[in-house]
């Protein structure tokens, strides 16, 4: 058997031409790694020693068969521990299973169903705002899709209109998700205590969803006091219902601020994302875009989505799920061995931080030819099947795989179709159009349409 330190890897020699890499672009320094090195890879990175995995059974082991033995990795995770909390996306063990059993009941398919009139009534009134661009200059599409992401996650997860505080929200979510994101791929951290501009922005951030988030808390425990029999109209109230079978306790407000402000910050941030590249492919892709409409025409006749409809909008579904192929919005996550391990030919000493890049995974031509395609068709039934489940990463696998998935699928769904039944966007050709892997995967220059009204 290998031991780790044979498995592949940069010399640490190489560390500050690492470093460089690293701070130019980190998708890039990630995937050449992989093309260099193979589907396991030693990165000698100051005091730590960091394993890029990319091979699909090594994921499935890491995540689902062996995943009580794999942790987030305290190296980043405490990062993501001052801004979110004790949430699901941070917190391990019996904590973790507590909230999990909780909170999942709001994300099952009975209670998505419910959530679908409220995207649906969010998204048409926001699209309504577009348009003073008819026919007007080029804007940046992706600033009004990160409002709607916003609008419909504050809707659905609180039962609110948080329209006059949207932009408030996104300033705030901004600053935090891009300061966590800079900590996060920085080398060397100084403490969250030393009051540096920096700290103090995302201080300030960090207070301003507080007070929108536990506000918002307040007001819906003095509804449940008040009509506690009202239906359950949104994730909140399901949270706040929910009760530990075993022990018959109920979320804190802590525990509530933490799981909504996750569900919030990573839900919007990632839908916001995904949403501004799925329009970009379709606006680059016509043929797709073209084929898109077709359904929507048939399936939907003018009408908007409803809970009926939307599970036929089949190929708009696989052009979203397309799309989080190319562009993951968690395009890097981790995990840390707890006890020593194997994995494939390699041991695995205990605290051994694993790197896994969904941006990597759907780039091997093993299971996606010509990776670089846009094909809305890899996710027809068959060729789903004839791949290895974790050749496709974008909301993780195993007993973490996220929780919000079905969520944000039906959200871009509903969208994309809402959007283009009342406009046709035309991408600007010359606007540069590139990545930028902070929390999520975002086009770093937005991307720049022109508008009209979509044909009858």
């Amino acid at each position: 058997m290998k031991s780790l330190r044979e498995a592949p890897g940069p010399k640490a020699t190489q560390l500050f031409s690492m470093l460089r890499a690293l701070s130019r672009n980190r998708l890039r320094f990630f995937e050449g790694l992989w093309r260099d090195y193979g589907e396991v890879v030693r990165i000698p990175l100051a005091n730590k020693q960091l394993i890029l995995i990319s091979n699909p059974e090594h994921l499935e082991y890491v995540l689902r068969k062996n995943y009580l033995n794999y942790r987030k990795a305290a190296l980043f995770n405490k990062e993501r521990i001052y801004a979110l909390g004790g949430s699901l996306l941070t917190t391990e063990g019996p904590h973790w299973l507590k909230q999990r059993k909780l909170a999942q009941p709001a994300f099952k398919k009975d209670a998505l169903a419910q959530l679908v009139d409220d995207m649906v009534a969010v998204t048409v009134r926001d699209l309504e705002g577009w348009a003073p661009h008819l026919d007007g200059a080029p804007f940046d599409v992706a600033e009004d899709l990160t409002a709607i992401a916003i609008n419909v996650a504050s809707k659905t997860l609180f039962g609110v209109d948080m329209r006059p505080a949207t932009a408030k929200v996104r300033e705030a979510v901004g600053v935090i998700v891009r300061g966590g994101a800079e900590r996060m791929s920085s080398v060397f951290r100084l403490p969250v205590a030393i009051p540096t501009p920096r700290h103090q922005r995302i201080k300030r951030a960090l207070k301003t969803l507080d007070e929108v988030v536990y506000g918002v808390i307040r007001e819906r425990r003095a509804e449940e006091q008040r009509d506690g029999d009202a239906p359950e109209r949104d994730v909140l109230t399901r949270l706040l219902r929910a009760q530990d079978p075993e022990t018959g306790a109920s979320m804190s407000d802590t525990e509530l601020r933490d799981e909504v402000a996750t569900f919030l910050i990573a839900g919007h941030e990632s839908t916001a994302a995904s949403l501004a590249w799925t329009t970009w492919l379709l606006g680059t892709h016509p043929e797709a875009e073209a084929r898109v409409r077709a359904e929507l025409a048939e399936v939907l006749g003018g009408e908007a989505p409803t809970v009926e409809t939307l599970p036929r909008l089949d190929y708009t579904r696989r052009v979203v799920m397309e799309s989080l192929r190319l562009y993951p919005p968690s395009w890097l996550f981790d995990r840390e061995s707890i006890e020593a391990d194997t994995l494939g030919d390699y041991a695995v000493p205990p605290r051994t931080v694993f790197c896994v890049v969904p941006w990597i995974q759907h780039r091997d031509p093993t299971w996606w030819p010509d990776p670089e395609r846009f094909d809305p068709d890899r996710f027809l039934p068959e060729a789903i099947k004839a791949r290895p489940t974790f050749s496709y990463a974008t909301f993780g696998g195993g007993p973490r795989r996220c929780i919000g998935d079905e969520f944000a699928i039906m959200e871009m769904v509903i969208v994309i179709a809402l959007m283009l039944q009342r406009y046709r966007l035309s991408v600007v050709a010359e606007h540069p159009v590139e990545l930028l892997p902070s929390i999520a995967l975002r086009p770093l220059h937005g991307v720049q349409v022109t508008l009209a009204r979509a044909e009858p």
